[in-house]
């Protein structure tokens, strides 16, 4: 599901950065691997195409714990979605067609 994946080191912890692709009517995990306890926060957003307003997405993508999955990721990316979480495996992802999704976890 990872696509290419960026690690930046800021001061006090470890970002990592990177798009979830292949997400589709199956829920998945956003992560195949546990970070542990390290993981504060995950920053969720979907891409944007090329233009103002544009999204990348036809469908919205959806996420939530292992069993539900009801919160929506807004289609052109104009709003990030934090979630405060000790491990970004615990997130689960999916949408009704294939889509991406761009991920930044916080440590």
């Amino acid at each position: 599901m990872v696509g290419s994946q960026r690690v930046i080191d800021q001061a006090a912890g470890i970002i990592t950065c990177a798009v979830c692709s292949a997400i589709g009517a199956t829920a998945k995990p956003l992560v195949a691997q546990s970070q542990g306890s390290t993981c504060k926060r995950v920053r969720l957003i979907a891409p944007r195409a090329d233009g103002p307003g544009a999204a990348a997405n036809t469908v919205p993508v959806f996420f939530g714990n292992s069993v539900r999955q009801n919160d929506q990721i807004a289609l052109d990316g104009s709003t990030d979605q934090y979630i405060h979480v000790d491990d970004a495996s615990k997130i689960y992802v999916k949408a009704s067609t294939a889509s991406t999704l761009e991920y930044r976890i916080e440590q």
